[in-house]
């Protein structure tokens, strides 16, 4: 039973590494394999957890910039997710979140 659980977390590792590398290769973004993968994949809604997950990143950012010797375990959020031509609400989320990432990925602290 050990043994099975054991090649579980190999495996689990094996493919973050991977996951690491393609977003490497793709963005050119250095993501730690060690780190937990927040991943949101799904069409978009104003109204669902993406924007809540956008929040929760405000607040850790913002928990974070107020104190930096604060311990949280590292973090990667990968979102991909596309909303309908009209649907104008949901792709400000988008943005928000593209605007987040952008903001985030190049503070210089």
């Amino acid at each position: 039973r050990l043994r099975f659980w054991h090649l579980i977390i190999l495996q689990k590792k094996a493919k973050k590494e991977e996951l690491a590398a393609y977003i490497q290769e793709k963005t050119g973004y250095s993501v730690h394999p060690d780190s937990i993968f927040d991943v949101q994949i799904k069409r978009l809604h104003m109204y669902k957890r993406q924007l809540l997950k956008a929040m929760h990143i405000i607040y850790l950012y913002q928990k974070i910039k107020a104190d930096p010797s604060i311990e949280i375990q590292s973090r990667t959020f990968i979102f991909a997710a596309k909303a309908a031509p009209a649907y104008l609400i949901a792709k400000s989320v988008i943005k928000l979140i593209n605007s987040m990432a952008e903001h985030i990925n190049n503070d210089s602290d």
